[in-house]
């Protein structure tokens, strides 16, 4: 088994990126189902992907539902559970064949497609009346049907045979931003949306983000497989930021980000670097999240109780030393700075 090498800074011990028998077109991700989904979910699965439709797989999750809909719904919750521990051990021995040692493979997108798609489209409800969520709904749809819209034309760019490489990155990259501002959006446009349908509104827009970025990732792992790394040089730094941002947003394939990490690394590819430092550093703490549970330069936040704050960071302490190597503020004032941004959070 090839181990990580390591060098010191400080105090906290780096772990330099072997490299990686990995395909470049090759997916971690399973289309179909390791386990089969429940039989409620069958009418809403379509070319081995999910689409929540009229929301009559949720039935058993309201206080009103009859025993045969609450049995369903457990069956589904069971079934989420199951599926989402078979793709963490799953990636846990992928990683281990690619020679990485003790790796975490963390909660994440990765896996088995269906089960990603069904457990991000359950939107958190106050109701608990299924009448009064099927009274909501219409208005929620019409809001995310908007969103659908704006995305399809964008994405008409992205798809062009006669569309520059830099012109498809500039598309893909709108849409990818377009969805996430959407997704931590207070409100969606003019429409005036009560909590539980900016919720079910939530819960399709990440739908839309999780099908994006597989198809995004996909996209990108054939350019680089082709015509190697979107370098500076030859595209420009708009193009190179662009190509980081679709590497940064491929959780569901890590070893793809490990891999293009180690490509980028500036301890291995000595000479002019191919990114900026501090687009290495938020690419290496999201790597470094998966592999070991810890990140290195605090770029990962993460909503607990209604605040931000950062994942686990290794050697906390010397935390904003670190950053400053890398052209990255101190931790308090990009929490700040993000707060200010997106506003704050929801759980």
């Amino acid at each position: 088994m090839v181990r990580m090498k390591s060098i010191c800074l400080g105090k906290l011990r780096l772990f330099l990126l072997p490299a990686l028998a990995l395909s470049a077109t090759g997916s971690f991700g399973r289309a179909v189902a390791a386990t089969p989904p429940p039989a409620a979910l069958l009418p809403y699965l379509t070319s081995g992907h999910f689409e929540p439709g009229d929301y009559e797989w949720m039935r058993g999750r309201f206080a009103d539902a009859p025993a045969a809909d609450k049995a369903a719904w457990v069956a589904i919750q069971d079934w989420l559970r199951k599926c989402k521990d078979d793709d963490q051990k799953e990636m846990q021995q992928q990683m281990l064949s690619a020679g990485i040692v003790a790796p975490q493979a963390n909660d994440g997108p990765f896996g088995d497609f269906v089960c990603d798609e069904v457990g991000i489209s359950i939107p958190h409800l106050a109701t608990d009346n299924i009448n009064a969520f099927r009274s909501i709904l219409a208005g929620a749809d019409v809001a995310a049907d908007a969103i659908a819209w704006a995305v399809d034309a964008a994405r008409q760019i992205s798809l062009s045979d006669d569309a520059s490489l830099r012109d498809k990155l500039r598309a893909r990259v709108l849409i990818d931003q377009m969805l996430r501002q959407a997704a931590m959006a207070e409100r969606f446009g003019g429409a005036s949306l009560s909590k539980d349908q900016m919720a079910i509104v939530r819960g399709r827009v990440w739908l839309a983000i999780r099908k994006v970025d597989r198809d995004d990732t996909a996209w990108l792992k054939e350019v680089v497989s082709r015509d190697g790394w979107v370098d500076t040089e030859k595209y420009g730094a708009e193009a190179s930021d662009a190509a980081w941002l679709l590497v940064q947003h491929a959780d569901q394939d890590p070893l793809f980000q490990y891999r293009i990490l180690r490509e980028l690394d500036p301890i291995l590819s000595p000479g002019k670097p191919k990114i900026s430092k501090r687009r290495y550093a938020l690419l290496t703490d999201r790597v470094m999240l998966k592999i070991t549970g810890k990140q290195i330069y605090g770029s990962q936040l993460i909503c607990k109780a209604g605040n931000w704050g950062t994942f686990p960071i290794e050697d906390e302490a010397s935390v904003d030393t670190r950053r400053a190597q890398m052209e990255l503020g101190p931790i308090k004032a990009y929490i700040d700075d993000f707060v200010r941004d997106v506003g704050k959070c929801n759980s």
